[in-house]
């Protein structure tokens, strides 16, 4: 007898890499087992998306960077305005 069985992944919403590549398991009975297993091998959850460890040091960079340049957009700004 055929039974359907409902089984769960996470994908990067960047890259669309699958949790499960890192996996024996051909998915996870709940969304919570999903995510605890990507949880432990470096994913992380922003705002209910889902970043690869690659992805989320890319992200990270990304952000790094922007807070340096509006640093030091601001300081130029404070500058000019204290001339």
């Amino acid at each position: 007898m055929f039974k359907e069985v409902k089984i769960y992944t996470i994908k990067c919403d960047e890259c669309d890499f699958d949790v499960l590549s890192y996996s024996t398991s051909l998915g996870y009975r709940t969304t919570d087992d999903a995510l605890s297993f990507a949880i432990n091998e470096g994913w992380t959850e922003t705002d209910g998306k889902h970043y690869c460890p690659e992805c989320t040091a890319f992200i990270q960079e990304e952000l790094e960077e922007q807070c340096k340049n509006t640093a030091l957009e601001e300081e130029h700004e404070y500058k000019q305005a204290t001339k």
